[in-house]
């Protein structure tokens, strides 16, 4: 039975971001069909590298308005992630035409995926260390009680560390006292954080869901890692992120945030809500694992659950981690998705944000492909790596498309799929 006209169906009916060369999923849209990348050369204060040459920055502009929209009295207490991710709600709400005052403040349910790598960080020790020098001495015990009992030159580290900063921070903004859930670790997260939010709107635990994603893999344990493992661009490359391309090297690592409004359709509906898309389902692995059919089998069990097959899909955003072997991987798991010769679109958004962690960039991307009933071309794509995908690229794409599939998967083997469709009634 197809469920996706029933009341208690999931919408999307508000969105935000904050994320790298993007303040808004308008900007977003228009990098991608534009195919203008927003990563930048590398730069930290406290760090420097030579391997390390590109990154998806949220820029001094954009973490200055991040500031801003955090109260005052909390923003001692946030992580920069945090801002970006309030910045983002704050946006969400305004798309969503919602005033959170018209909410009781015990149905209004706040959902959080945290990939914050910056807390502790080799940064927040660093300012510590610098401070030592410039005293023209290393101090070993002045140093180690800075660390150990000032809590890195940071009174409040122990409270930015915490996993569930964003939904502390979020909770207070905005005066939450509903459902809520915090997760991280990356892509589990953000589906662990949007099906917990649907389950509180289906079951009567929530009138409204706050769905905020944000992360950065700015850290330099964090980058050293990732690059030790081949998954980022080398020095002295292209410093292009090419997915599925033949010419790719490796991706670039980035931050930011992404924020949902979500309400069943009925109360949608009942507010006049300018409705931005369905959730039809999500599916996931329960195992990790790099089996060619794991795009396969998370699709399958996604469509059956909504009574549909492959060919109600009319587009799909693949992941692109852009190294050599991850690429290899997603490929073999795009042509077992398409063994059957459907002809589904695909793209990606990767390369126009870099990786960034917690953040379902694919999605916002499906969303607006939605809106805009076009396929943007996955940017840097010149010579693709398989004939038996149909990509787009060098062009967008323009079709009719009622229904996108966002797949997903990260460096551990968690595979998923998204699908969101046309709502079937305009609010």
């Amino acid at each position: 039975m197809n469920t996706m006209d029933n009341c208690t169906s999931v919408v999307i009916t508000g969105a935000g971001c904050l994320l790298p060369g993007c303040d808004s999923p308008a900007e977003l849209w228009q990098r991608a069909l534009e195919q203008r990348c927003a990563t930048v050369p590398y730069a930290d204060d406290m760090v420097r590298s030579e391997l390390i040459t590109r990154f998806g920055h949220i820029n001094t502009q954009q973490s200055a308005a991040a500031l801003d929209a955090v109260p005052f009295k909390l923003r001692r207490y946030a992580t920069a992630a945090s801002q970006w991710g309030i910045k983002a709600t704050k946006d969400a709400l305004v798309s969503a035409n919602l005033e959170l005052a018209s909410v009781d403040a015990e149905r209004v349910g706040v959902f959080t995926a945290q990939a914050d790598y910056c807390y502790p960080a080799v940064q927040s020790f660093m300012t510590g260390i610098r401070q030592q020098y410039e005293q023209g001495e290393l101090d070993i015990p002045g140093l180690t009680h800075e660390f150990l009992n000032a809590r890195g030159m940071d009174s409040f580290l122990s409270i930015k560390g915490l996993s569930n900063n964003m939904l502390a921070i979020a909770s207070l903004a905005f005066g939450s006292r509903g459902d809520c859930g915090a997760y991280v670790q990356n892509a589990s997260a953000t589906l662990a954080a949007l099906r917990s939010a649907m389950i509180s709107l289906k079951r009567g635990d929530s009138d409204v869901a706050l769905v905020i994603f944000t992360g950065s893999y700015n850290e330099a344990l964090t980058l050293a890692e990732l690059f030790q493992a081949q998954q980022l661009t080398s020095a002295g490359a292209s410093n292009e992120f090419r997915p599925f391309d033949q010419a790719r090297d490796g991706g670039i690592a980035g931050e930011g945030a992404i924020a949902f409004v979500l309400e069943t359709a009925a109360r949608a509906r009942a507010r006049s809500a300018p409705v931005l898309a369905t959730i039809d389902g999500i599916s996931n692995t329960t195992r990790f694992e790099r089996d060619p059919s794991a795009y396969r089998r998370c699709t399958d069990r996604l469509l059956q659950s909504i009574g549909l097959d492959l060919d109600s899909v009319d587009a799909i955003v693949a992941r692109g981690l852009g190294s050599k072997d991850d690429d290899e991987q997603e490929i073999q798991q795009l042509e077992h998705l398409l063994v059957d010769g459907q002809a589904i679109p695909v793209t990606c958004a990767s390369p126009i944000t870099g990786l960034v962690p917690a953040c379902p960039v694919d999605l916002l991307l499906a969303l607006q492909m939605l809106q805009h009933q076009q396929i943007p071309a996955i940017a840097n794509l010149t010579r693709p790596a398989s004939t038996r995908v149909p990509w787009v690229y060098r062009q967008p794409h323009t079709k009719a498309i009622a229904r996108v599939l966002s797949l997903g998967r990260c460096y551990s083997g968690f595979h998923s799929a998204v699908s969101l469709s046309l709502p079937s009634f305009i609010g």
